[in-house]
């Protein structure tokens, strides 16, 4: 085994996506909470809120998670 791939098997990864602006989006699960960005985004996606027989703009609505976050 090489000394990268020891180095892999005892490291702490998690997948960031950012946006063309440099702002996290997407930090794995480690954090429940939406950020900003991540509203912004949301607002720009669904353009409404998502509940099924809800048509309130996304701009008025909370994000959250459809699905429960630490069940799922």
């Amino acid at each position: 085994m090489t000394e990268l791939a020891r180095a892999l098997c005892e490291a702490d990864i998690t997948r960031i996506v950012m946006s063309a602006e440099s702002l996290p989006l997407d930090v794995g699960r480690t954090k429940r909470l939406f950020t900003t960005a991540q509203r912004r985004a949301a607002i720009v996606r669904d353009g409404q809120c998502t509940w099924n027989g809800c048509d309130q703009h996304a701009s008025r609505c909370e994000v959250h998670h459809i699905r429960w976050w630490d069940r799922d």
